[in-house]
């Protein structure tokens, strides 16, 4: 609990963190644990010029595994921070439940076999 109090206070005293928090929290699923863990994962998020920067840094980007003939399957690369993905799973179902957006998303690939 202390803990929570003193990062809640760190981020309400720095300006960047205050306008990074603010948006952060517009994501439907996002609370403030999971704010907290995205800010320490990511840092800055204005290094981050293009959102595929943020999926790599999280190991989510797609990675076709194959060998020889094989012609396999595409996961995720896992080459990022397992912190930050573990974090992110429960916003992300429930992203899946409430975020139209998302939702209509996951049908469409659904539709389409992925």
């Amino acid at each position: 609990v202390e803990t929570h109090k003193a990062i809640k206070k760190h981020i309400d005293d720095d300006p960047d963190m205050r306008q990074m928090r603010d948006l952060i929290v517009t994501i439907d699923g996002i609370g403030q644990k999971t704010l907290e863990r995205l800010l320490a994962e990511l840092g800055d998020l204005r290094k981050y010029s293009d959102p595929r920067q943020l999926v790599a840094a999280a190991g989510l980007n797609p990675k076709l595994q194959e060998s020889g003939k094989f012609k396999g399957h595409t996961l995720i690369s896992r080459v990022g921070s397992a912190r930050l993905r573990a974090g992110l799973y429960m916003p992300g179902m429930v992203a899946l439940k409430h975020n139209k957006a998302i939702k209509a998303m996951k049908e469409r690939l659904e539709a389409n076999g992925k």
